[in-house]
């Protein structure tokens, strides 16, 4: 919390500065926010490239991909599976224990 807190004084302080500066000189400082923000948008358009090719590697079938060991049944045999979204507690039985009624066997 503290480290969050330290980088929004930083910025806080930055955009206080940039817009004292913005006063004397418009033009220029207009000029850097829109060379920042370029920049941030080349950063995300490499982070979502980046996203985009894990799920296509996913998506290849007979591949394991990244997402494979997120799918129920792909994990390792040594790592417990996730149990089922359900009230149940993930106590879900595998067949029926009880017996049907109305029925002989």
């Amino acid at each position: 919390m503290g480290e969050w807190l330290g980088d929004t004084v930083e910025a806080a302080e930055f955009m206080a500065s940039t817009m004292e500066r913005a006063r004397a000189a418009p033009k220029i400082v207009t000029a850097e926010l829109h060379a920042l923000a370029l920049g941030v948008t080349d950063e995300t358009k490499k982070l979502m490239d980046k996203f985009r090719s894990l799920g296509k590697a996913s998506r290849v079938p007979g591949r394991g991909g990244a997402l494979a060991s997120l799918r129920p049944g792909t994990l390792d045999a040594s790592i417990p599976s996730i149990p089922p979204s359900c009230n149940t507690g993930g106590k879900v039985p595998r067949e029926n224990p009880k017996p049907k009624r109305g029925r002989a066997s």
